[in-house]
Formats: C-alpha cells, sequence, structure tokens
C-alpha cells in the first residue's frame, strides 16, 4: 500500500477543477487576475474591467470576475460560470440606453446607468432567459418589417415641388447672414434645395450638428 504523494494529490484537483469548469458551476474560491480584457464580436469589441455589467449570449447579464489562463470568470445571480477565452465573443458591454453622467454634488451620487442597471441573470433559469431573448429578436423584426413598409410607402406618394425658382429678394435674405457659410453648409443648402424643388416624393432627411454649427441657418435658407 502506497500513500499519495503530493503530485498525485495536486493531479486530482486539477481534475476536479477542470470538471467543475465544464459544468459551469463552481463552489471554491480560486485567485484569478484583474486586468482588463476586449471582449465582444468582432468589429464590436470593448474594453472591460473587473465588475463590469456584462451581456452573454446564451446566459443574460453578469459581472466579469476575473481572468483566468484561458478562461474568463463570471458572476451571475447564483453563482459564477467560466467561459473558454475562445468564446469571449459571445459577450458584451451592457449600456443603459440614453445614460449620462448625472451631476454629483457628493461622493454618494451616482450616474443613471447605474441607477438602470438589471438585476443579474441566475444560471439555473436559462431557458427563462433564452426566452426572453426570443422574444424581443420578434418584436425587432416586426418593428423592422413596419418601419420598412413605411419607407417604401412613403416612396409612392406624390407631391408637387414647392417651387423652381427663388423669391425675388432671396438673395438679399441670404446676404443678411453675418457669417459665410462653411463647405459642410453649403452642401446641406444644395441638398435640401434639391428634395424640396426637384423630387415629388416627401423629403426623410435628418440634419445633425454641433450646437452653433448653423443648423437653424440651414433651415431657413
Amino acid at each position: 500500500f502506497e500513500l499519495p504523494t503530493d503530485s498525485d494529490e495536486e493531479h486530482q484537483r486539477q481534475v476536479l477543477r477542470q470538471q467543475q469548469r465544464a459544468r459551469g458551476y463552481v463552489d471554491y474560491l480560486e485567485r484569478g487576475s484583474n486586468r482588463s480584457i476586449t471582449i465582444g464580436p468582432a468589429g464590436f469589441e470593448a474594453l472591460i474591467n473587473v465588475n463590469d455589467l456584462l451581456v452573454h449570449e446564451d446566459y443574460g447579464f453578469c459581472r466579469y470576475s476575473a481572468l483566468f489562463e484561458s478562461s474568463i470568470r463570471l458572476q451571475f445571480k447564483d453563482g459564477c460560470k467560466f467561459v473558454d477565452w475562445r468564446d469571449r465573443h459571445l459577450l458584451t458591454k451592457y449600456h443603459a440606453h440614453g445614460s449620462r453622467i448625472v451631476g454629483r454634488k457628493n461622493k454618494n451620487a451616482t450616474t443613471q446607468q447605474e441607477q438602470q442597471q438589471p438585476e443579474l441573470s441566475a444560471l439555473c433559469e436559462h431557458r427563462s432567459w433564452v426566452r426572453r431573448k426570443n422574444r424581443v429578436k420578434a418584436y425587432t423584426a416586426g418593428l423592422a418589417e413596419k418601419l420598412a413598409g413605411l419607407y417604401v410607402q412613403r416612396q409612392t406618394i406624390f407631391r408637387k415641388p414647392c417651387f423652381a425658382h427663388d423669391p425675388p429678394d432671396y438673395e438679399a435674405f441670404e446676404r443678411s447672414f453675418p457669417h459665410s457659410p462653411t463647405s459642410d453648409q453649403i452642401r446641406c443648402f444644395q441638398e435640401v434645395r434639391y428634395d424640396m424643388t426637384r423630387k415629388c416624393c416627401p423629403m426623410d432627411r435628418l440634419l445633425c450638428g454641433d450646437v452653433g454649427s448653423g443648423k437653424t441657418e440651414v433651415a431657413l435658407r
């Protein structure tokens, strides 16, 4: 009869850890790295830090807990799950819709994003997350189909162009502006005027610009 050596016990511990990681559930403490990592599908990568809120495509809301040699530990509501490093494309960083920093009067003030953060998902409720995700997909597909039909309908609506020639006093109106238009403003003038005077369907255009960039002047002209 031979007593187990230290190397045999270490081997058994490694086998046990591999089995626990394969199941995704752990009930032991293990020390890992807390460095920042990059996750996300190709073209939508994002840098995350420890405790950042994430969304796993198959399991829902979770937090980045630690990085190990070949896996990422994620914290869920009812435990942890190890995700293979090669599957980091299944993770995306959570962003609350319309979140922004609120004026902080003291150290305890929080951001709107922090206040809007959802509750972590439970690993044992995996099927519930899948159903929830499928409902959102179906709603999004229906909304996209409705918008596509709306834009097709707009193209079939006929309207007369606004005017073919400038009014007699239009040149004097243009000269009344104190500043010379930029190249971007001139391009906007031309494109909007073309939609109004040449096209026979409703104009569908969004004019974007910073405060003071001249959006009002484009609209007036």
